[in-house]
């Protein structure tokens, strides 16, 4: 068996290097020859090539897998050849999260500039992630741009990509992904009808078949795209003017823009819609839509950093900003003219408003309101509220409309707010604003109100006119010492004594009313002052302390103090949660002392 094993091991040998290891006799000298002339051991040298290997490793063109998969390989070579120098468990831990954080780093670096905006979300975290919690977001990230924006097919005309459907590609046989829902419910909510023209978007498609594959037949997908895009963007901004200045003639504060649904951002005219927008024409995209906005309209948005508009006349003032573009949901990026403050009430204001012209309403940023102006926003099943988080002042109200939440228009007119939305919302903005009277007060207040029947189940004042019951005082008292003790921790201290305590535990006889206090330089330590009061009752007094009444505090209800109540056949009466007038007789002698 051991000349077998010794032949297994030189057959495995490479052929350079065999003839040293032929003259061993046994396997084990064998063995130990091989490692004396190939392991590493803690050699230096490979430890620095090592690390100097992974910190100069980029993804470039290989995929998040194998970058990370060679990252991984690098690491645990190190780790072997380096292991934790620690000896204490705290220490250990520290050190382990420390290599965790800089490894972090090392990865999120040199991986490829298009994930700048995951690897900036996982930096802003509370808590960092593990460089496997970051790879994992990354990788299913990218696996999600792929089902979505999934272009590498060449050849294929952009009309036509959005109307592929293969096998390997349809939902219905590999599943739906988790995004399917909530864009479903965002077309149904966005969905306008077909009477209306303003608020949401009504979308005209026209088809010119042939304009594409005569001019770039010849180029792939994305050389199409950046052709198109460059010939629009001569006519755009003459364009776009020309179609804002034909609006503001006709009636209403509307606004005409249009993009393509298939392409980047292109506003080129179709030429069968001159009598819309005069100027101009030329279309080299085969398909387009024509999109009417309602300029009054700010809609609360959880998903932007920042607050954006359309319109130049909602900004009091312009600069530049470093800000050249922004990014949308599916990795496409519209450029960012200028920025500057903007007015959205009367109340409400943002001081860094992003001017987009391509965008197609006005997007009221929430963590801009809360974590730059320190406001605080209660989103309802029917509205919104937006307070000063310092003192408590309403600065605005939303409304809910088909899914989305827009800023409340309120207009000035004498000492008053008229205010704007179906006969229930304006209902209960004046039941808010007015201090929640009654339905019946509302009535006489204001006419229109007559005919609504409508219940107000308000929680507020279901809230303000519920009382709570009395404890009524206890009378009970036991006829002999300690059958009953009372016992409280009060503390920390605003500063600790010149002994380092900052706590002390009373214990209170319910017959006697005498007190005993002990001082504590830490909450852990009630269970060992608790151990000697025992013992000074039973060795003083020649009695046994039967029962304890305390809070639910840890202190109490550790397993050491759990345990030495039963050995000792004691009971323990514990407080319901919130409820410390059950423990009243500790809780009146703390103030005392204090």
């Amino acid at each position: 068996m051991i000349q077998l094993l010794s032949s297994w091991i030189i057959e495995n040998i490479d052929a350079e290097i065999v003839n040293r290891f032929i003259d061993y006799n046994t396997a084990r000298d064998l063995w130990e020859g091989i490692k004396n002339l190939l392991n590493s051991g803690h050699d230096e040298l490979q430890i620095y090539d090592l690390s100097s290997t992974a910190a100069t490793l980029r993804q470039g063109n290989s995929t998040i897998e194998t970058y990370f998969g060679k990252l991984s390989m690098l690491w645990k070579e190190i780790d072997k050849r380096m292991p934790n120098p620690m000896t204490c468990p705290q220490d250990i831990t520290a050190f382990n999260n420390f290599i965790q954080r800089q490894r972090l780093y090392q990865f999120l670096t040199e991986i490829n500039e298009n994930l700048d905006k995951e690897r900036r979300d996982l930096l802003h975290m509370d808590h960092l992630p593990t460089v496997d919690v970051a790879y994992a977001t990354i990788r299913r990230e990218i696996s999600r741009r792929k089902i979505i924006t999934d272009v590498s097919s060449p050849g294929i005309d952009p009309s036509e990509f959005w109307s592929r459907h293969t096998k390997e590609g349809c939902f219905k046989l590999v599943g739906y992904p988790d995004w399917w829902d909530d864009l479903q419910k965002r077309k149904a909510a966005t969905k306008a009808p077909a009477h209306r023209t303003g608020g949401k978007a009504n979308l005209a498609t026209v088809d010119h078949p042939g304009e594409i594959t005569s001019s770039y037949s010849g180029m792939d997908l994305k050389k199409r795209e950046a052709a198109i895009t460059k010939q629009g963007t001569r006519k755009r901004k003459e364009e776009r003017e020309t179609a804002v200045n034909h609006t503001e003639k006709g009636k209403g504060n509307e606004r005409v823009t249009y993009n393509p649904t298939n392409l980047p951002l292109n506003t080129e005219t179709p030429p069968n819609l001159t009598h819309i927008l005069p100027g101009p024409i030329q279309d080299p995209i085969h398909k387009f839509s024509l999109i009417i906005h309602n300029y009054s309209k700010w809609i609360f948005y959880c998903g932007a950093t920042d607050t954006m508009t359309f319109d130049p006349h909602d900004l009091s003032s312009v600069h530049s900003t470093p800000r050249t573009h922004v990014e949308t949901a599916n990795g496409t990026t519209i450029p960012v003219h200028q920025a500057g403050p903007a007015d959205i009430s009367s109340s409400l204001s943002v001081k860094n408003c992003l001017l987009i012209p391509g965008l197609s309403h006005k997007l009221l940023s929430v963590s801009q309101l809360t974590k730059e102006l320190h406001y605080t926003i209660l989103f309802t099943s029917d509205g919104c509220l937006v307070q000063d988080t310092r003192t408590g002042t309403t600065l605005g109200h939303g409304t809910e409309q088909g899914g989305l939440y827009y800023v409340d228009e309120t207009v000035k007119k004498g000492h008053s707010l008229l205010v704007h939305g179906t006969l229930i919302q304006q209902l209960w903005t004046w039941h808010r604003r007015l201090g929640h009277p009654s339905l019946g007060y509302l009535k006489r207040f204001f006419s229109s109100f007559h005919s609504c029947n409508f219940s107000l189940d308000c929680e507020t004042c279901v809230l303000a006119k519920s009382h709570k019951h009395s404890y009524s005082p206890s009378f009970t008292k036991t006829d002999r010492p300690f059958d009953l003790v009372h016992s409280d921790v009060w503390g920390p201290a605003p500063e600790s004594n010149s002994q380092g305590y900052s706590y002390f535990v009373l214990f209170l006889d319910d017959c006697t009313r005498v007190s005993w206090i002990y001082f504590l330089k830490d909450k852990s330590e009630v269970f060992d002052v608790f151990v000697n009061f025992y013992n000074m009752i039973l060795t003083q007094f020649h009695t046994r302390l039967k029962i304890l009444r305390s809070d639910n505090g840890g202190e109490y209800v550790s397993h050491k103090m759990k345990n030495f109540i039963l050995e000792h056949g004691m009971l323990h009466q514990t407080t319901c949660p919130d409820t410390p007038q059950q423990n009243g007789v500790a809780e009146r002698k703390k103030p005392n002392l204090t």
